[in-house]
């Protein structure tokens, strides 16, 4: 499982994201490398980018997860498997993405098959997150309601974005 060094702004970070959710609905979360949605919604489904934050995750849902009638789906696979899978499936009221720096390119055939309603992005580089926002906002009917910063590493250039987009 991926957490930031900075406690109190991942916190805030994970607070603002969570304020974001849509009431009651179930979402989808990929590249699940922190600790944001593991008990917030009745349906769930995470893919992390590497099998050591599956085995985590899964490690911390037994132990600290209330799940009760809770679907917790928790996936190791190719972006294209991922696609394929929710594909497949009507579209989520919800996709939570924190990316590697190479952005949401493999996913963007999710955007034309079944696109979510609200896409929350996470971003350690804002100039991925700009290219990805521009291509949601221009190649999938996307609209960018808010990008929020977070400033992670204080001292340094490295800055986390949250960024909010609605279709």
């Amino acid at each position: 499982m991926f957490v930031q060094t900075h406690r109190e702004i991942n916190q805030k970070l994970v607070a603002e994201a969570v304020r974001h959710f849509p009431e009651g609905d179930s979402f989808v979360e990929l590249y699940a490398e922190r600790e944001i949605s593991v008990c917030i919604s009745p349906s769930v489904m995470k893919k992390a980018s590497s099998p050591k934050p599956i085995r985590l995750l899964a490690m911390r849902c037994e132990k600290t997860c209330r799940i009760g009638k809770k679907t917790l789906d928790i996936r190791h696979e190719p972006d294209t498997s991922t696609v394929r899978f929710l594909s497949e499936r009507p579209p989520a009221p919800l996709l939570l993405a924190d990316p590697p720096r190479s952005g949401l390119k493999a996913l963007f055939p999710l955007f034309a098959s079944a696109p979510p309603r609200r896409v929350l992005m996470i971003s350690c580089h804002p100039m991925a997150a700009l290219r990805d926002m521009a291509a949601l906002v221009h190649d999938f009917g996307y609209v960018l309601k808010t990008v929020t910063p977070f400033d992670m590493f204080p001292q340094t250039h490295h800055l986390e974005v949250l960024a909010v987009l609605d279709r």
